[in-house]
C-alpha cells in the first residue's frame, strides 16, 4: 500500500544528464549569437565610423562648432499651425545659421550618412543583439540631421511645433548625441576625433 504522501510527490520524467545536456546547449546558442554579434560589429565598424564622421562634419558646419542655445522664434496659427519667423527675428546665432543655410558639402555628409548608415543594414540581423542598439542610434542620428538640414535649407518647412522641438535639441544637444549615443556604437579611435561640446 502507497503512502499517502506519495501522492503528491511528482515523478521524474528524465535524468540530470539529460537536463544538464539541454542547458549546455541553450547556453552555446546564446554565446554563439553574442560572438556573432561582436563579430558583426568588428566587420561593419569602419562604416559605423564614417557615418559618424560625416555627421560630426556636417554638424560642426551647420552650427559653427557650437552649441546654440538660444530658442528658434516661432508663431503659432489655427490648429496648431506653426511658422518659424524671418531669419531678422531670430536671435543671432539661428539667424546665422538660418542665413548660412545648407551647401552641397552639406549635402554630401548626408549622402554619406546614408550609405554608411545602408552598408551597416546589410550586415545586421533581427538577432542581432548589438545590432538593434546601432540601428536606433543610427537612425535616430540620421533622421534628425535629414529633417534639420531640410529645415535650415528651408525654413518655411516647418510646419508645426514637433519641427521646431527637433531643430532645438540638433542646434543644443550635441554633448548628448554625441557623448551618451554616438560613443556607444563609434570605435574609440574615432570617438577621440569627435569635437567635444
Amino acid at each position: 500500500m502507497r503512502s499517502p504522501r506519495s501522492e503528491f510527490v511528482p515523478e521524474r520524467t528524465g535524468n540530470s544528464l539529460q537536463q544538464l545536456s539541454g542547458i549546455v546547449v541553450i547556453l552555446a546558442l546564446i554565446a554563439m549569437i553574442l560572438l556573432l554579434s561582436k563579430y558583426r560589429k568588428k566587420k561593419i565598424q569602419p562604416f559605423i565610423d564614417a557615418f559618424a564622421e560625416a555627421y560630426c562634419t556636417v554638424t560642426d558646419r551647420v552650427l559653427n562648432g557650437s552649441n546654440v542655445v538660444d530658442r528658434v522664434r516661432y508663431e503659432t496659427g489655427e490648429g496648431g499651425y506653426v511658422r518659424a519667423l524671418p531669419p531678422e527675428d531670430q536671435a543671432k546665432s539661428i539667424r546665422e545659421i538660418f542665413n548660412r543655410g545648407v551647401d552641397a558639402e552639406d549635402i554630401e555628409q548626408i549622402k554619406t550618412m546614408f550609405s554608411m548608415r545602408h552598408k551597416t543594414q546589410e550586415y545586421l540581423t533581427s538577432i542581432n543583439l548589438i545590432g538593434k542598439k546601432i540601428n536606433l542610434i543610427m537612425n535616430r542620428c540620421y533622421d534628425l540631421t535629414n529633417l534639420c538640414l531640410s529645415l535650415i535649407d528651408d525654413p518655411s518647412k516647418i510646419r508645426d511645433k514637433k519641427d521646431i522641438e527637433e531643430l532645438e535639441f540638433y542646434f543644443s544637444r550635441q554633448k548628448k548625441i554625441r557623448g551618451e549615443m554616438l560613443k556607444e556604437i563609434v570605435s574609440q579611435e574615432c570617438y577621440s576625433k569627435m569635437k567635444p561640446y
